[in-house]
């Protein structure tokens, strides 16, 4: 019993720290911080998977509409139960060069991974096509979908 009740504690620990870190990073939109304009062009952003200006949600008895938004994650919310959802963007950071356009962002390459993307695509600097970004400075912050990195 005593040792049982001493993974109880140890998973416990590691619970808060990953939880803690994941709430830390809640909503973190680089040096603009939460007060600054965040555009978000990624779909609707009034759905749950596209709210990405809210950083913490909650979900008391999920209901079944919403148990389906869940679904591909594993394990999947059983409708009834509560939901936690932290959004905070996941990755590392790498410098922009100052040229830019509303169209491209032209980045510092750190590193290329040939083929490591579907269809045969190079990962730069850990992106595939279809991966979300967030680009910020210290006055705004914009999340956008990469079309080809």
């Amino acid at each position: 019993m005593q040792i049982e009740a001493s993974r109880l504690q140890e998973n416990q620990r590691i619970l808060i720290q990953l939880l803690s870190h994941d709430i830390r990073e809640a909503g973190y939109r680089g040096c603009a911080g939460n007060h600054n304009t965040l555009d978000n062009t990624v779909n609707n952003e009034n759905t749950l998977e596209y709210a990405f200006h809210k950083g913490i949600q909650s979900f008391d008895d999920v209901p079944k509409p919403l148990a389906r938004v869940f679904a591909g994650t594993r394990p999947t919310p059983v409708a009834g139960t509560d939901v936690l959802v932290i959004g905070r963007p996941v990755g590392n950071a790498f410098g922009v060069r100052a040229k830019n356009s509303d169209q491209r962002v032209f980045a510092d390459v750190k590193s290329v991974e040939k083929q490591a993307c579907s269809g045969t695509i190079d990962r730069i600097n850990g992106i595939c096509p279809g991966a979300y970004l967030l680009l910020s400075d210290c006055h705004k912050a914009r999340m956008f979908q990469v079309g080809s990195p």
